[in-house]
């Protein structure tokens, strides 16, 4: 072989060699740095993970797996930041996603139940995920990463995105360095509270107006609209969800969200109230027909109701006299109400007047007058709250009504 053939291919094999080690070693790199926390408490030890925050589909779909939960949380970001499960045992995870919808929500239940010994759902369920004129799932959605009936073995993440990626490398890089920035981390799945913290600042009324904003013009965007095509169907979501716990022998304890008042008064400015009710009519029904040995429905408390927590006033500034003990902004509810969420609902607490009500054929009607009037009374009694209610959304506050169109996804 002439010397400048065995020089080329001395050339080629030196350039692999280094190619090979070079990307063993960000493999390595990354699976120890482990910045989007896929392989649960096997990763570095490191006091924060900053890429979770805008990731936690990618970081939950395989922390689960690693947790092997026999008890879940499930929901949206309210569940995921306000239900801690410290009450519920050390083998509990806390599967909430931000702005997830009932299409999520329920993918993500499937996975667990595939990949986990899962015996017991607590669900905290939304009215603005029921909304199926919203897309069904966010963009970080990706359903190879989750396990299914038909498909027991998701995606491996040691081998995609998790490790095998330049976005992976740079974030592990990213993560090293901001080892001194803000802590954001996801125990047993909870959203850190210093995220929240961080997120609304020192001016409460601030952070309400803009969730409002939020609200009115994204998560209920198309909500009763009914010439708007749906994206996808939330009660039959649900109803799978159900129907696949009733087969495991999974316990469903299910119940709606707090909202706090000025929460509702949007959805009545809004002109959504008559959805609201259609949304717990419904429900009731549903629970109704996955009844019990002895014919009681499954039970769904109420926690949406117009009781003391949910009028609390929003405070000026994080920093005043007087912070708010139970709400971030409109839309998150902090632990210290989430606690006596779980409480009533494991049966360690009783029902708080409105706070905790069950929901049945029996009680839905006399519940659903109660909250009219609560809506009317609060509205009289707090002018200033429904006006800003209303400024926090001038485009669409006061003007929309149900099935006219709410833009903005």
């Amino acid at each position: 072989m002439p010397t400048a053939t065995r020089l080329w291919f001395r050339f080629l094999a030196s350039l692999l060699a280094g190619a090979v080690v070079s990307f063993g070693g960000i493999y390595v790199f990354n699976l120890v740095v482990d910045p989007y926390g896929i392989r649960g408490d096997q990763g570095l030890e490191l006091a924060t993970r900053p890429y979770l925050e805008l990731n936690e589909r990618l970081h939950k779909a395989y922390a689960v797996v690693h947790a092997r939960p026999r008890t879940l949380v499930l929901g949206s970001s309210r569940a995921e930041t306000g239900l801690s499960v410290s009450s519920l045992g050390p083998d509990a995870y806390n599967l909430g996603l931000s702005g997830a919808t009932m299409f999520e929500q329920a993918a993500y239940l499937e996975h667990a139940v595939m990949s986990a010994p899962v015996k017991r759902v607590f669900w905290g369920l939304d009215f603005f995920a029921f909304n199926g004129r919203l897309p069904a799932h966010q963009a970080t959605f990706d359903p190879d990463r989750l396990a299914t009936a038909s498909r027991p073995v998701a995606k491996d993440a040691l081998a995609s995105e998790g490790v095998l990626s330049l976005d992976a490398f740079w974030a592990a890089i990213k993560t090293c360095l901001g080892q001194r920035g803000s802590e954001v981390t996801y125990a047993h799945g909870v959203r850190d509270e210093k995220l929240m913290a961080r997120r609304v600042g020192k001016d409460p009324k601030a952070a309400f107006e803009r969730s409002l904003r939020n609200f009115a013009t994204t998560m209920y965007a198309g909500y009763g609209q009914a010439d708007r095509p749906r994206e996808f169907d939330p009660f039959a979501e649900y109803r799978r969800s159900l129907e696949l716990c009733r087969r495991r022998g999974i316990e469903v304890h299910a119940f709606l969200s707090p909202m706090h008042a000025w929460q509702l008064e949007l959805v009545h400015q809004l002109g959504l109230w008559p959805e609201f009710e259609a949304w717990k009519t419904k429900l009731v029904a549903l629970h109704a027909e996955f009844a019990g040995p002895n014919g009681e429905p499954l039970p769904l408390l109420d926690f949406t109701g117009y009781h003391e927590y949910a009028t609390e006033v929003p405070s000026p500034a994080q920093d005043s006299a007087q912070p708010m003990r139970y709400w971030w902004e409109s839309s998150h509810y902090k632990r210290s109400l989430g606690d006596k969420v779980l409480a009533i609902v494991l049966g360690t607490a009783a029902p708080e007047g409105r706070f905790g009500r069950e929901l049945s054929v029996d009680t839905l009607p006399s519940i659903l007058a109660q909250d009219r009037e609560s809506q009317l009374d609060f509205a009289r009694r707090h002018p200033v709250s429904a006006q800003l209610v209303s400024r926090a959304t001038p485009a669409v506050a006061g003007t929309v009504r149900a099935g006219d169109a709410i833009r903005g996804l």
